[in-house]
């Protein structure tokens, strides 16, 4: 992931811009990827769970300090809904192992002790069931739902990695430059 890389500092973003002005095939959606990336992400999951709030029109604010009522931090979070205590983290599978998961329900009390709302999502809600996990948010945010953007989001899947048709396109574009190989 693009973000990833940036938040290591792997991108000199000089020779990003030489690649992007170069014309070279891919660039194009290279640079609308690199355009829509985050450094301060953590994760491909938080990247993503990020990409479906922008399409769904919910302004966050990535990795944002959570305070209690004193105004101490006592952590951060993945995303706090902007102008709410609405927080929306990634939930990966790591967060079910024991050690994590006794860690993260002590967490959860003290979100809730300073008055803020968790709300955990999965690759599955975002890519499967994008449109309960929409129905949910706008639910919670009070609003009536607009089918123009879950088309946007499934469009914008249909041309990942996370689709089928995503992986097969990318599987030509690699026969194509490779060379056709018959492994039969």
């Amino acid at each position: 992931m693009i973000d990833s890389a940036r938040a290591a500092g792997d991108l000199d973003p000089d020779r990003m811009a030489a690649l992007l002005a170069s014309g070279r095939p891919g660039t194009r959606p290279l640079a609308a990827a690199y355009a829509a990336s985050d450094k301060r992400a953590e994760s491909a999951g938080e990247t993503i769970l990020r990409r479906f709030h922008e399409v769904m029109e919910i302004a966050v604010q990535p990795q944002a300090a959570l305070r209690d009522g004193s105004g101490d931090v006592f952590g951060r979070a993945d995303l706090l809904l902007s102008g709410r205590r609405d927080v929306h983290e990634y939930d990966g599978a790591g967060h079910r192992a024991a050690l994590q998961h006794r860690s993260d329900l002590r967490r959860d009390r003290r979100l809730a002790q300073a008055s803020y709302t968790r709300r955990g999502f999965t690759l599955d809600d975002l890519v499967n069931h994008a449109g309960v996990t929409m129905h949910e948010l706008d639910r919670v945010l009070g609003r009536e739902h607009r089918r123009a953007r879950l088309v946007r989001w499934r469009r914008m899947i249909e041309g990942s990695m996370f689709s089928e048709t995503g992986r097969q396109r990318v599987l030509n574009r690699w026969r194509r430059a490779m060379g056709v190989v018959d492994w039969s």
